[in-house]
């Protein structure tokens, strides 16, 4: 689900590069984007924190707290960008290349957490799998 919907908008950023609309209809797509791509990697964040807690997995909570902390200045870069264009109304207060800027890094940090949650699940369920059967005396 957290692939499909990164490649969804990661597909829907490099066709707004190419077209011709107007940096009106680019922000306000663009601001869609960001917001669910930032709310998406904080939810995944905050279920794998909850997981990491449930299981005891020190390292893991580390790691995500370095996540969360670039979710969070990528929200707030985000909050200094958009409320400019709002207190200004006025499309070319908004500069289109750190808007894309800050797309390109929020995907980046989305797709390095989705890995990070996602591998770290693998690597769990196989180590207990593993666990599992030294514990009956088969071999894995």
């Amino acid at each position: 689900m957290e692939n499909t919907k990164y490649l969804k908008i990661e597909d829907r950023f490099k066709r707004i590069l190419e077209t011709n609309y107007s940096d009106e209809e680019k922000i306000l797509i663009l601001h869609s984007d960001l917001v669910d791509v930032i709310r998406s990697s904080k939810e995944l964040i905050n279920d794998f924190k909850g997981m990491a807690l449930d299981h005891e997995w020190e390292n893991d909570l580390e790691v995500l707290k370095d996540f969360e902390m670039k979710v969070n200045n990528l929200e707030r870069k985000y909050c200094e960008i958009f409320n400019n264009f709002i207190v200004t109304s006025n499309s070319s207060s908004i500069n289109m290349y750190g808007m894309y800027e800050l797309m390109n890094e929020a995907l980046y940090l989305y797709r390095n957490t989705i890995n990070y949650c996602f591998g770290q699940l693998s690597s769990k369920e196989k180590e207990e799998s593993d666990n599992a059967y030294i514990h009956s005396g088969e071999s894995p």
